[in-house]
């Protein structure tokens, strides 16, 4: 995760994406939020533009559900759901 600071202390605006992909996933699968979100924060480095907000560009493993049991992995420790360092426990 990456984060941009803004000119006031507010909440972030985030973007971002997995990095993780399946066969046939289609051509926005994957790392192109990431990607996205990254080159927003250079045009606006480049401009020198300053957002009230801060700018956050998260990175998530393991949406697709492919390599363990339980799908929205990244986005399931985001919000709280499972802790970090039971990640790989199932959930009771």
């Amino acid at each position: 995760m990456g984060r941009r600071e803004g000119r006031e202390d507010l909440p972030p605006v985030f973007t971002g994406s997995h990095i993780d992909t399946v066969r046939n996933g289609g051509r926005y699968d994957g790392a192109l939020g990431v990607v996205a979100g990254l080159e927003v924060i250079t045009a606006l480095n480049d401009a020198n533009v300053t957002t009230r907000h801060p700018l956050v560009v998260a990175v998530f493993t393991n949406e697709e559900g492919t390599r363990f049991a339980t799908d929205m992995m990244g986005s399931i420790v985001h919000q709280g759901r499972v802790n970090s360092k039971n990640i790989h426990k199932p959930e009771a």
